[in-house]
């Protein structure tokens, strides 16, 4: 069980994508936590989930707190976004969202210690829905979307606190 599972616990799905990143907590979360548009970005691909504009290679101070309850923007243009569920500082950053009845989602950011020098850190999304078709669209178009954008995402994170922890200021 992840942080955030205990938000949905009727769930139909769960997605789960991890990296390994040579780094300890306290130097990924800086990351994690300035993540959202008109914030350090989705780190993802910026054209299609930033707008165009490129995700933060630096920590930036001021988006470096978050309460439960802010809102992470889906888009530059937004009101609204995914929504602080939970944070453990250096450990896990839980996001939410939902579209009424149809369905909820939680996507939860968890970093694992491996070793005195790396870390896992694991992304995953969870839904629930009460329609087959929501379950099916799901699955057959976003899922494989989901993959691809989260894998980046990852290995973009993975990147900016490998270079980082290489090149200190």
């Amino acid at each position: 069980m992840l942080p955030g599972d205990e938000l949905l616990p009727n769930a139909n799905g769960r997605w789960t994508h991890g990296v390994t990143v040579l780094g300890r907590p306290a130097e990924i979360w800086p990351w994690l936590i300035q993540m959202g548009c008109r914030r350090g970005g989705w780190y993802s691909y910026d054209g299609l989930d930033n707008g165009g504009v490129p995700s933060a290679n630096r920590i930036v101070p001021e988006f470096q707190r978050a309460e439960v309850g802010d809102i992470f923007p889906w888009t530059p243009a937004a009101q609204d976004g995914f929504v602080v569920r939970a944070i453990e500082p250096e450990r896990a950053l839980v996001l939410g969202g939902d579209a009424g009845s149809r369905y909820r989602v939680t996507w939860a950011f968890v970093l694992e210690p491996i070793d005195h020098a790396s870390t896992r850190l694991i992304t995953r999304a969870s839904g629930e829905y009460a329609r087959l078709a929501v379950g099916l669209m799901l699955g057959l178009i976003w899922r494989p979307i989901d993959f691809g954008m989260q894998r980046r995402q990852l290995l973009n994170v993975k990147q900016r606190v490998e270079t980082a922890a290489a090149n200190p200021l």
